[in-house]
């Protein structure tokens, strides 16, 4: 009667191990077809032509577009920084923001500084989801903008944001960070 029992358990853990085996094999077909959208240089791409979408789907309404461009964004949470970096390997600030929106057909310049010359000015009180907000670089006293992050949402408080910062990719309250109220610089809205 164990050994009975000790078989069944053996068949039972048999079809569990291949069970998760079928869905692994899944995942890695899912994984890679990821993988061919965030990194198309591995692929001989340039990213400017890899996206998911044409935002001519979007124009009608573009607060889905947002939302997707953010979603997408969110789907790099504790990546971590990577100076210069524009790949799913790790960002700086532009490069993630450019990154992301590139996926949804709105090229957007590599640097932060030409960012903060894209759009429409908006006061910070206006800002809303999709407005990119400029700061100061490391050097607090020189007004030229060095970092950018993508608003998220505004609760009491002020905006939550979403961006690349030396701790990696995290999202904010802005009214939580001294470091970046201080350094703020602008805001701008991304048009189509």
């Amino acid at each position: 009667m164990i050994i009975y029992f000790k078989n069944k358990i053996l068949i039972n853990l048999s079809v569990i191990i291949l069970a998760l085996f079928i869905v692994s094999f899944q995942d890695i077909d899912n994984i890679k077809e990821y993988r061919k959208i965030s990194k198309p240089e591995e692929l001989g791409l340039k990213i400017e032509m890899t996206r998911f979408c044409d935002k001519s789907i979007y124009e009608s309404n573009f607060n889905l577009l947002l939302d997707h461009v953010i979603n997408y964004g969110k789907r790099f949470i504790g990546l971590p920084y990577r100076y210069k970096g524009f790949t799913s390997r790790g960002f700086d600030c532009s490069g993630y923001i450019s990154f992301i929106f590139s996926r949804f057909d709105i090229k957007l310049p590599r640097s932060s500084a030409d960012q903060a010359n894209v759009g429409k000015k908006v006061n910070l009180i206006d800002a809303k989801k999709g407005d990119l907000i400029f700061f100061k670089g490391v050097n607090s006293k020189n007004n030229r903008v060095g970092h950018v992050a993508i608003i998220i949402g505004r609760d009491e408080t002020g905006v939550i944001i979403m961006h690349s910062s030396f701790h990696g990719i995290l999202i904010e309250k802005l009214s939580e960070s001294p470091y970046y109220l201080k350094r703020y610089v602008t805001c701008r809205r991304i048009e189509i």
